[in-house]
């Protein structure tokens, strides 16, 4: 059985370079990867495109699995088994900014407005304004002079299951990979995009065709993030 592949891309503005790996499992994927670039670069903004805001604790969370509290651990709301010593904290609410949501918990949403993440748009923000819009706007609030770093985290499920249907969790009325080209054009175009993760393809779900497509899909965002 093949579980979720996760693709992580780190580019070396200043010199060119572009380095990919490829990992399997996702896990702390996210933290791991975002940790990483934090690293280098110190005041990193953070673009959370996803179906799911991934901010639940465990006293929040319906289900109780930490796929869904990756910024949780970011944001230092909770510190994972073996992690208490907060080595994972590296995001601040100012700089994170969310693009396709439409599936949020209840105790997200209390999280979200207690830390005061007003960059938070969902399905029904993108058909009122449009992606173009909507990705300025969230430039505008945590990068408004294109002075700082972005790293750019691509779930498929923030996709419509039309155009990325072997995925875990997908929810339907997501934002189209015409959309999403856009979206990541924007953001490279600044010049400060210095990585990206592109998770939760996973080649067990669904049918030939759909695996195909949702690979296919994937390569094209990476393709295009890396222009």
């Amino acid at each position: 059985m093949i579980g979720d592949v996760v693709f992580f891309f780190f580019f070396q503005a200043e010199d060119g370079i572009r380095d990919a790996q490829e990992s399997r499992g996702l896990g702390d994927v996210y933290k791991r990867q975002v940790l990483g670039s934090s690293r280098r670069y110190p005041n990193l903004r953070v673009i959370w495109f996803d179906a799911h805001a991934d901010i639940n604790t465990p006293d929040t969370s319906p289900s109780g699995n930490m796929h869904g509290m990756p910024l949780a651990g970011l944001l230092g709301l909770m510190k994972p088994p073996g992690f208490e010593d907060g080595r994972y904290v590296c995001v601040t609410p100012d700089r994170l900014g969310y693009i396709g949501l439409r599936d949020v918990d209840a105790g997200e949403r209390v999280i979200l407005k207690d830390m005061g993440v007003d960059i938070a748009f969902d399905m029904d923000d993108l058909q009122k304004s449009g992606i173009t819009e909507l990705t300025h706007r969230i430039l505008q609030k945590i990068n408004p002079n294109n002075e700082f770093p972005i790293h750019l985290s691509f779930d498929v499920d923030g996709m419509d299951p039309m155009d990325a249907p072997s995925t875990g969790t997908p929810v339907c009325r997501g934002v189209r990979l015409h959309e999403a080209m856009d979206m990541i054009k924007i953001i490279r175009d600044t010049g400060c995009l210095v990585s990206m993760d592109c998770v939760e393809v996973n080649p067990s779900l669904g049918t030939h065709n759909e695996v195909a497509l949702t690979i296919a899909n994937a390569r094209v965002v990476m393709a295009n993030a890396l222009s």
